[in-house]
């Protein structure tokens, strides 16, 4: 990890997750672990209009990490491509989930 901060953080009542959005892509997919920026970079298969991108996000998280819907929620970056996302399990579950080694 090259800065000091951490893409996957605990908070209470689970974690939150740092990531870089890529609206408009073919799919909707993980793409890369960026350290520099401590986020996780996803491909998002929506346009960033009327809030569709942030929903696919959400969307591929929840499937993603087998969750129900409405379960992660977006706390901060509605209207730029970094997020911060909570989600309501533990780092290591969350991690696993995200196919994230230990430096995360």
């Amino acid at each position: 990890m090259v800065s000091g901060r951490r893409m996957l953080s605990e908070a209470e009542g689970g974690c939150y997750l740092e990531v870089e959005t890529s609206p408009g892509a073919g799919e909707s997919k993980v793409m890369e672990r960026d350290p520099w920026r401590s986020a996780l970079r996803i491909a998002v298969a929506a346009e960033p209009v009327s809030g569709k991108a942030n929903q696919e996000l959400v969307r591929f998280l929840e499937q993603l990490l087998h969750m129900a819907k409405g379960r992660i929620s977006i706390v901060r970056g509605h209207r730029s491509r970094k997020k911060r996302i909570f989600i309501p399990i533990g780092l290591e579950e969350a991690a696993r989930g995200l196919g994230l080694d230990e430096h995360y």
